[in-house]
């Protein structure tokens, strides 16, 4: 995966020579510092190294370089920014790649790393290579571990150490380096990548499950178990587990949010009709704040008119909380009630996809026959 070829995304800021009102002297968000007409910076047109590059006095404890732009962030990505530097003249200091993490609003996201290692320069006109790797699990070679509350990102560089010193800086290069990590021919999944709660390493299937929730074909409840057991089964168990109280307070306001009222909450699933069993594995679908929502067959066995008030709750719930939603369904009223953009699986391969409004007007046979139900077409029907 890289998210400059799939979704185009541009990592790389631009070079010194094209202006530096966007380098700033602190940590890169608005209203900051800049270099440009800095008494302590300068344009260097060739250096027999680096060509053209940025050269820097440290005049302070710290002096930063940090790009103004925001560099996206985002969880089972990896990122690397690199320099090559090199020491001309007076006390040598030491660099290191920095980073600013902002979360969506611009606020600082507070509590992580936000330094790689320090590297000295030890001689005069000998080029380094400093870099560090941003990415949201504790994998070998990761620098900083950043969560799913990082949007973006401002990165450069800082200098540490004795004053006085002068520094030449070649282009700052920020790299999605993805594929060096997720193993893009295995079929299995590096929790760390994609569950990063905590510090990353323990607890990683904990994590990565709270991200997701599910909506079973058949509501799946357990008999021997009270409806808000039922709901608040994951906040009862593992590193995610709840004090009892607190669990069925969620429960029941999982359960107040499909529709159904407190008492609701003590009662069995044989006790339910089909309609309240559904709402209830909605409930518990949603009980952990989920991310990401699978809903299997979400109207199978109800009556039109339930079906029509569980895919308005799906619609509701899902926008609600910001999350994402799959669904697997045959049922074409609810693609039309809760789909965005749909996918046509046929014999395991996609014929068609695209946005819900255009499907009637897709062009595809197969499709096509899907959706009016015809026996003839290229989906042999069963007879």
């Amino acid at each position: 995966m890289n998210k400059a070829l799939t979704d185009g995304v541009v990592f790389m800021p631009p070079p010194f020579a094209d202006g530096l009102n966007v380098w700033s002297s602190e940590d890169g968000t608005p209203g900051s510092n800049t270099y440009d007409g800095a008494f302590n910076a300068a344009l260097v047109p060739a250096d027999q190294d680096f060509d053209s590059c940025l050269e820097i006095f440290k005049n302070d404890d710290n002096v930063k370089l940090t790009y103004m732009g925001q560099t996206p962030f985002e969880q089972g990505c990896y990122l690397r920014i690199s320099a090559k530097v090199k020491a001309v003249s007076g006390p040598l200091p030491n660099v290191r790649a920095v980073a600013w993490a902002a979360k969506s609003g611009g606020s600082h996201a507070t509590g992580y790393v936000e330094q790689g290692p320090s590297v000295p320069l030890t001689a005069y006109g000998e080029v380094v290579e400093v870099s560090a790797i941003i990415g949201s699990g504790s994998r070998n070679g990761v620098d900083m571990i950043w969560g799913a509350d990082v949007a973006y990102a401002h990165l450069g560089l800082e200098m540490t150490g004795s004053n006085g010193g002068i520094v030449r800086i070649d282009e700052i290069v920020i790299q999605d380096i993805t594929g060096a990590y997720l193993r893009d021919m295995m079929d299995w999944v590096d929790v760390r990548d994609f569950g990063a709660a905590g510090d990353g390493v323990t607890n990683d299937r904990d994590a990565f499950l709270a991200r997701f929730g599910m909506l079973f074909q058949g509501a799946a409840l357990f008999d021997s178990l009270p409806v808000w057991q039922n709901v608040a089964f994951r906040l009862l168990r593992g590193s995610l587990k709840r004090p009892k109280n607190e669990a069925r307070e969620i429960a029941i306001e999982k359960l107040r949010r499909v529709g159904l009222k407190p008492d609701v909450a003590d009662k069995f699933p044989a006790e339910l009709s089909g309609g309240m069993q559904k709402r209830v594995g909605l409930a518990r679908a949603i009980a952990a704040d989920p991310e990401i929502i699978f809903f299997d067959e979400p109207t199978t066995g109800l009556d039109p008119i339930m079906s029509g008030v569980i895919n308005d709750l799906i619609r509701e719930i899902v926008t609600e909380m910001g999350a994402t939603a799959m669904t697997i369904t045959h049922d074409m009223t609810s693609v039309r009630a809760i789909a965005d953009n749909i996918a046509m699986l046929h014999e395991g391969v996609v014929q068609w996809t695209g946005p819900v409004a255009q499907m009637d007007a897709s062009g595809n046979p197969y499709l096509d026959q899907f959706i009016h139900g015809r026996a003839e077409g290229p989906i042999e029907a069963v007879r």
